[in-house]
């Protein structure tokens, strides 16, 4: 929040403070607490409604979430023993960019994993709670 306030100062001096800002991937937004009474937090806001937001969890959590294409190719990769990239374009109907994209960002979180160019999912690895 300094980023925003610029000094420290103020926020000793107000008893709570609320910013709402965007969140670091744009396709959200975030609203910062902070004060005396209580720790400081950051919840996700999802908009509703055209101007409305609304608070849908906390940003750790939101962070951690897979968006639903994410689940298909996780499950995906979890009924087939060959997965194969050219083989979930083809099963999923999805644009193969996309699921590069999603693929790197399931590895990344350890769901699943890539040997020679076929993707396996990891063993034992429950959706988590927190990174």
């Amino acid at each position: 929040m300094d980023h925003i306030i610029g000094s420290t100062g103020i926020t000793s001096a107000a008893d709570w403070i609320l910013i709402m800002q965007r969140s670091e991937d744009g396709q959200a937004a975030m609203l910062c607490s902070e004060g005396k009474m209580g720790a400081a937090s950051e919840f996700s806001l999802k908009k509703k409604k055209g101007i409305f937001f609304e608070i849908n969890g906390l940003k750790r959590d939101r962070l951690i979430q897979r968006k639903p294409a994410q689940d298909k190719i996780l499950e995906h990769v979890r009924i087939n023993s060959v997965a194969k990239q050219v083989l979930i374009v083809k099963a999923l109907k999805m644009n193969a960019g996309n699921v590069s994209r999603y693929c790197k960002k399931l590895i990344g979180d350890d769901y699943i994993y890539l040997t020679d160019d076929v993707y396996y999912a990891t063993p034992n690895n429950p959706d988590k709670i927190d990174p």
